[in-house]
């Protein structure tokens, strides 16, 4: 495989991890988008047993965060480094998927083809980086 093919990373993090994965990413040569999302992990729901003697409550959903970066793979240790250093070691800490980027489409109105598949722009390593 060539050093210039793409990886997308996308993370799920516990929220307090957030800042210090932010950090560490804003150190290195690649740009990323981040959101708040629920989520449910492993373990699947919580119950809330509230102190009043009150029935318990069932959390489904626990609020996480997800990262999502394409990266040449020639960085990708450098971003796996910057998820995996403030793990507990405990579950819960996250999950971080790798998938390769084949090609992508443009969706401007001059490009895009209704009949048939448009034509893919190859994959390369000419990744523009967004401002943070």
């Amino acid at each position: 495989m060539n050093s210039t093919a793409l990886k997308e990373v996308i993370a799920i993090l516990r929220p307090e991890r957030w800042p210090a994965v932010k950090s560490r990413l804003d150190r290195l040569p690649v740009a990323y988008s981040q959101c708040r999302v629920l989520g449910r992990r492993r373990h699947g729901s919580l119950r809330y047993l509230p102190r009043t003697g009150a029935r318990p409550t069932v959390i489904n959903h626990l609020p996480q965060r997800m990262i999502c970066c394409e990266v040449e793979e020639s960085l990708l240790d450098w971003v796996l480094q910057a998820f995996q250093a403030d793990c507990t070691g405990r579950a819960g800490d996250g999950f971080v998927f790798v998938l390769p980027v084949e090609a992508s489409y443009p969706l401007d109105a001059e490009s895009f083809v209704t009949l048939g598949a448009p034509s893919p722009i190859p994959a390369t390593g000419n990744i523009v980086h967004a401002a943070r």
